[in-house]
């Protein structure tokens, strides 16, 4: 069975660009398709689920701007690799608008190899920052919106007798409340949900920084800016925030007796490109 990380969608004119992309994918054991028409590519887009698309800058029915929002409205958005002409002024803007790299015709095959590379495993990283925060999520799901109330409360730091009296309800509902969520948790402990809740929220932070569309646009268009305009500061800022996350993923939640961790399902669903 075809590996969809391992798959790269491409509409590009150009013949001998083509070629070299052929000369740089075989050894990486990519698998390509090579699409004649941009309608054919978007009516099979989400269906392939390609790891990342190389376009094309200007393209005959749609602009690349379309395509790359095209492929923002997936669940795991494909990275997009743009080609342009050398005097095409557009590169800024299809940085901003989510392209993840733009490559001025001649492509060079060592910026075609790297950008392919990149792209592929920024797929992988997204697809498993989205397989960890569902597992996390249909967790959280078991909870009644009082019970989720409660787990907030609880997180920033109010007693039970507070939360009784700032809700109106007796401490025995409290008490309840709680001992329902940690049991529909399958945990141990409060100090558990807690950091359920708060490994959902890293996430989410970490998915808006891989370009996954979590957040308010605003809030996604300015890690947008911050990594178009400090290109840097940002690449090093993502490492300092998977390699954290990563660590709290893999010694995260304790899971019940004979239960998956959440790191551990994530690494069966997603692994990792060798």
């Amino acid at each position: 069975m075809r590996d969809p990380l391992r798959s790269l969608a491409v509409f590009v004119e150009d013949h001998d660009l083509r070629v070299t992309v052929d000369r740089v994918t075989r050894p990486l054991g990519l698998h390509v398709n090579v699409y004649s028409d941009v309608r054919g590519l978007l009516d099979e887009i989400e269906a392939l689920s390609p790891a990342a698309i190389l376009a094309d800058s200007r393209l005959p029915e749609i602009t690349a701007a379309e395509l790359i929002s095209e492929a923002q409205s997936l669940k795991i958005p494909p990275p997009v690799v743009v080609v342009a002409d050398e005097n095409d002024p557009a590169q800024h803007l299809l940085l901003k608008q989510g392209a993840v790299d733009v490559l001025r015709v001649p492509v060079r095959i060592e910026e075609l190899r790297g950008a392919i590379c990149a792209s592929i495993e920024l797929a992988s990283d997204r697809c498993c920052v989205v397989a960890a925060r569902t597992a996390i999520r249909q967790r959280l799901s078991r909870l009644t919106d009082a019970e989720h109330q409660l787990v907030d409360d609880l997180q920033s730091g109010k007693s039970n007798k507070r939360i009784a009296f700032e809700r109106r309800i007796p401490l025995r509902t409290v008490e309840y409340r709680r001992h329902n969520a940690i049991k529909k948790l399958g945990i141990g402990s409060l100090v558990e949900a807690v950091q359920l809740f708060a490994e959902d929220r890293r996430l989410t932070d970490i998915g808006i920084l891989l370009g996954l569309p979590w957040g308010p646009r605003s809030q996604v268009s300015q890690f947008r800016e911050f990594e178009v305009e400090s290109p840097q500061a940002f690449s090093a800022s993502r490492r300092d925030v998977e390699t954290v996350a990563d660590r709290r993923m893999t010694a995260a939640v304790p899971a019940p007796h004979g239960r998956q961790t959440e790191a551990a399902r994530r690494d069966r669903e997603c692994p990792m490109l060798s």
